[in-house]
């Protein structure tokens, strides 16, 4: 599935016929069995096996592993470890799901699983006693991965926070004041003891002008009121 911002950014002709794969492809699930349009949903119809190969998966993971004896031995462990190695490698190669967001939060489960296993051969082959610690503090941060990027992208949180980046940059760009790379304040110029304000009416400067204008404008006009006095 593309998202809107990539569909922004598609010429006129190639989003034309991306809508009508996008109608093709409704009109095929719409003409399936509602049994068979269940076990797709959720899943592009080009990986319309995908489950099978899910009920595959669980039952490698969960049930093979009681051939190895004896139980939680390295050969159990190690078999979990090429299982989940191969299906975090199908899961990358097919991309099975219609939401990216979907795709990610599996594959982050396919590393948590992997890690699970690979700590517990670590930790039967380690004599350190702090090992269970640092591999408790591991496992603990691995299973908050995958929810935390559940909650980003399955909520509407990130369309939320984009949103809100978006109107803080609005904002700024039209809140800048005119002339804003001066770094001098107009009003607060002065000359010796002498406030030089805002050009007034009385020396006819406009009040828009930089500050480097005013400055000499002012000067001049001080120049000229001393030239009378004498």
């Amino acid at each position: 599935m593309i998202s809107e911002e990539e569909r922004s950014g598609l010429p006129a002709d190639v989003l034309k016929d991306l809508r009508e794969l996008e109608h093709e492809d409704r009109a095929e699930r719409a003409a399936l069995p509602s049994s068979v349009s269940k076990l797709l949903t959720g899943y592009e119809l080009r990986v319309c096996w995908f489950e099978i190969f899910e009920c595959v998966r669980k039952l490698a993971v969960a049930c093979l592993p009681v051939f190895f004896q004896p139980s939680g031995s390295a050969s159990q462990l190690l078999f979990g470890l090429m299982v989940c190695f191969m299906c975090f490698g199908a899961y990358v190669h097919f991309d099975p799901f219609e939401d990216r967001g979907n795709d990610a939060v599996a594959r982050l489960c396919q590393v948590q699983i992997f890690f699970s296993l690979l700590s517990s051969v670590a930790l039967s082959f380690s004599d350190d006693e702090n090992a269970g610690s640092y591999i408790d503090t591991l496992l603990v941060m691995l299973w908050f991965l995958p929810v935390t990027l559940a909650v980003v992208l399955e909520s509407p949180l990130k369309s939320v926070v984009s949103a809100l980046l978006s109107w803080l940059a609005t904002k700024r760009l039209t809140t800048l004041p005119v002339g804003s790379g001066t770094t001098e304040d107009p009003s607060t110029v002065r000359h010796g003891d002498i406030n030089l304000a805002s050009a007034g009416p009385s020396t006819g400067e406009d009040p828009q002008m930089p500050a480097s204008q005013v400055y000499d404008s002012q000067k001049r006009f001080l120049a000229k009121e001393e030239a009378q006095e004498l």
